[in-house]
């Protein structure tokens, strides 16, 4: 089975979201069959942060990621730019509060989701859980710690990361939120421009098609 992968970024304003930039991800075995210099997924995510220049009118601009992308490379990469970082982390990061290392996940089990803060985004209900401090290899960030309220339980917890720390959990929770309009254009792009049918394997060929 034959499958490309393909690192993308995207541009969001308001409800309008573009397409920026696509790089098709080659394995280091492949590279060095095809002569290209090795990059990995996060070389190229910094690459489409350090390439991007945000229109003039734009006060802030938030990189946003799934918990792959979240490490302190991608994270001083947009803070390098003048950007923020907002993202999605696994449950296995290490925080620091009172100076004792626990896990995200061995945190949350202290936490009773019922006693936390309500707030709502979208039509949705999150009771919240807001810590400040060291995570992972970051000196200091806001990790927000949200349950989706399901009725008369909660789901499991989601944890996002955001550089800012002047935001609250609702604006965090709000602006990751918009990661789902790139969910809207992949599905654009594999229903209109073929993303799901092309059947090619040589490289000047993918190169061409993308």
């Amino acid at each position: 089975m034959w499958s490309h992968c393909v690192v993308t970024s995207n541009f969001v304003i308001d409800d309008i979201s573009t397409p920026v930039q696509y790089q098709p991800y080659y394995r280091k075995e492949q590279c060095e069959d095809i002569d290209k210099t090795f990059l990995s997924k996060v070389d190229i995510a910094k690459n489409f942060i350090t390439d991007f220049n945000a229109p003039s009118k734009c006060d802030k601009v938030y990189v946003l990621t799934d918990s792959w992308y979240s490490n302190k490379d991608i994270v001083y990469t947009s803070l390098q730019k003048g950007y923020h970082f907002i993202g999605a982390v696994k449950s296995n990061r290490l925080i620091e509060p009172k100076g004792i290392k626990l896990q995200l996940s061995q945190f949350a089990e202290y936490i009773d989701p019922s006693t936390l803060d309500l707030v709502t985004v979208k039509g949705k209900d999150y009771r919240v859980y807001v810590y400040e401090g060291p995570i992972a290899k970051l000196d200091n960030a806001l990790v927000v710690i949200s349950y989706e309220v399901d009725g008369d339980s909660f789901k499991n917890p989601i944890y996002l990361i955001s550089s800012d720390i002047e935001l609250d959990a609702k604006t965090i929770i709000e602006y990751y939120s918009k990661r789902w309009t790139i969910e809207t254009n992949y599905k654009y792009l594999k229903s209109n421009l073929g993303f799901d049918k092309y059947r090619i394997r040589n490289i000047l060929s993918i190169g061409r098609y993308f």
